[in-house]
């Protein structure tokens, strides 16, 4: 049995939003009180809490790939909710290539998961900025590329974009490699740039930081030039 519509004002998403968020807040909250139970005082000890976590997800077995994929897609699912410092984790733990691979299937997860949430509900009073955006992303001829530039660039949330995706009808099998090509880039960062940070390696910090200022310098140019 298919579930009905919900028909919700933008200030009530807001408000549904920040609610999830604070739900996923509390799980992520809860997981490392359960993690920490024994030594509560290592807890609020930033150097331990990550020292001690990469000892606990340090074995590349399948239980801990999951769980990370699975806590990193629950930060990306959640508009406004940064999953980056999970992010950042995979590549520290499991290495810059399979910590890639782990943001990009959380990142493409998580906003699967809230394009079936966004697909049950009808947002039936926009506010003006989301409104703006949104039309300028459907005035893009090809909607492989405003989903795609939606994604990579950080002006546009990506409840906006799923929005799109939805309204767009687009189907699954070409939305995937929208959304891996739009998180490529930030999933990267992440992952190399945990994995430099981790082995002290500045010069690669800097190159990342480089590549990514450029793609996102690029982007830009290209909606400045279609907004004018």
């Amino acid at each position: 049995m298919s579930l009905k519509k919900i028909n919700l004002r933008g200030r009530s998403l807001r408000r549904l939003i920040a609610l999830l968020g604070l739900v996923i807040g509390l799980f992520y909250l809860s997981f490392f009180l359960y993690r920490y139970r024994d030594n509560l005082s290592a807890f609020f000890n930033l150097e331990q809490q990550v020292l001690s976590l990469g000892r606990q997800f340090s074995s590349a077995n399948a239980v801990n790939f999951c769980v990370l994929i699975l806590l990193t897609a629950l930060g990306s699912a959640v508009p406004f909710l940064s999953n980056a410092v999970l992010a950042v984790f995979n590549g520290v733990v499991f290495g810059p290539w399979l910590g890639l691979l782990m943001n990009l299937i959380a990142n493409s997860l998580g906003n699967f998961l809230a394009l079936k949430i966004l697909s049950k509900i009808t947002i039936i009073e926009r506010e003006k900025s989301f409104s703006e955006k949104l039309d300028f992303l459907k005035k893009i001829d090809n909607p492989y590329l405003a989903i795609s530039l939606g994604y990579m660039v950080p002006i546009f949330p990506t409840l906006l974009v799923n929005y799109l995706v939805i309204e767009l009808d687009f189907p699954l099998k070409k939305w995937w490699p929208c959304v891996l090509v739009g998180v490529f880039p930030t999933s990267c960062l992440y992952a190399f740039g945990g994995d430099a940070i981790l082995k002290r390696n500045i010069k690669r910090v800097f190159i990342l930081l480089v590549l990514a200022l450029l793609v996102y310098l690029l982007a830009r140019a290209y909606i400045n030039k279609r907004r004018a």
